[in-house]
């Protein structure tokens, strides 16, 4: 098994900043379906930009992990973990707060959204970085 550190940590950074682009575009639909004011909103706190860094950096690593024991690492074979593990993960965890918890079907796709391009956006790097 070989892990590519530096990968990791560019598609740690490229999802994150991927993300908050995400986020802020999405940011009045979101903050309208949580009864938020964005007048109100502060910047994110330093701790929890930290924290979100090492989520992103966990996702990107276990990816990573899981690419490298597959028996094929090219982009396609990444691109279709990629999709399998949002459809399996995100996906499946999402839908079921609409379900059951009531979340608002417009929150859980942006949501969903969000971990579908972090998803594709580290399967990309990673499947390109040989």
């Amino acid at each position: 098994m070989s892990i590519n550190l530096l990968a990791v940590i560019v598609c740690t950074f490229a999802a994150f900043v991927l993300s908050t682009v995400w986020y802020m575009t999405l940011g009045k639909t979101r903050a309208a379906l949580l009864g938020l004011d964005l007048q109100q909103e502060r910047r994110p706190r330093p701790q929890n930009i930290l924290l979100e860094l090492l989520r992103t950096f966990i996702l990107a690593l276990i990816f990573a992990i899981i690419l490298s024991e597959l028996k094929d690492s090219s982009l396609h074979a990444s691109i279709l973990l990629g999709l399998r593990l949002w459809l399996a993960f995100p996906f499946i965890l999402l839908s079921g707060s609409v379900m059951w918890d009531k979340v608002p079907r417009k929150l859980a796709v942006i949501h969903a959204g969000d971990w579908f391009i972090k998803l594709m956006l580290i399967a990309l790097i990673l499947g390109s970085w040989h």
